[in-house]
This record gives structure tokens, C-alpha cells and sequence, in this order.
């Protein structure tokens, strides 16, 4: 594995990652109702992603031989396209996520104010993933 493989393959595991962290918080918020009661619950998350980023470190800077090549002009025209692609999405997701908010509360509506650094950090992990 090249390194551009490499770092694919570490997108996936933090998209799945990321997937199930928000999927544990929303569903401790909005369907159960009630906020981090213990530290566990408070303090799984950074653990999690330290041991996930150590891991990763490990399995990113191991070549399995010395002619292993680090990246080619192919990779780097994959990653500029990759690059453009997360940019323009972004912006889209960031789009929808606001238009979509306005159409479920209506113009007059109220939405918490805790609420938008929440969408704003799910869009952020969201580019990220893609």
C-alpha cells in the first residue's frame, strides 16, 4: 500500500468512526433525553479518537520495504480532484443543513442556540469523511 491507499483506508475507519459518534449523541439528546451523567460517557470520545490516531500513526509511517514507492503523479492528480470535490461539498452540505433547518421550524420559528455548533461540527466531520 502507497501512502495515498494508506490514508484512504484511515478516512474510512474515521468516517465509521464518526458515523457512530454521532449517531450515540443524537440519540442520547433527542431520543433518550438526557444528557452525560458519568464520566465514561463524558470521556469515551477523546479516548477513543487518541487511540485511533496512535494506531493510525503506527500503520502510516510502517513501509513494508524500502522500494515502496511514496506517491506518483496519478495520486497527486486524485488528490487535487479529491480536494476540490471536499471543498464544493462542503459548501453544499452547509447549504442544505441551513435551508433545511429554516423549512422545518418555519421563518418564525426557534431553534436553540446550541444547536448550530452542533450542525456546524457534523457538516465539518462530514467533509472530512468525503
Amino acid at each position: 500500500m502507497n501512502r495515498t491507499q494508506k490514508g484512504a483506508v484511515f478516512n474510512l475507519i474515521v468516517m465509521l468512526f464518526n458515523v457512530l459518534v454521532l449517531v450515540f449523541v443524537f440519540t442520547e439528546l433527542f431520543v433518550i433525553k438526557r444528557f452525560f451523567k458519568s464520566p465514561w460517557e463524558k470521556f469515551w470520545v477523546p479516548v477513543a479518537a487518541l487511540l485511533l490516531f496512535a494506531v493510525f500513526t503506527i500503520f502510516y509511517y510502517r513501509r513494508q520495504s524500502r522500494l515502496e514507492v511514496e506517491s506518483d503523479e496519478r495520486d497527486n492528480i486524485i488528490k487535487r480532484n479529491a480536494g476540490l470535490i471536499c471543498f464544493v461539498l462542503t459548501w453544499v452540505m452547509l447549504g442544505i443543513s441551513t435551508i433545511t433547518l429554516q423549512f422545518s421550524v418555519g421563518i418564525e420559528g426557534c431553534i436553540p442556540l446550541w444547536l448550530f455548533p452542533f450542525i456546524n461540527l457534523s457538516v465539518l466531520l462530514l467533509s472530512i469523511c468525503f
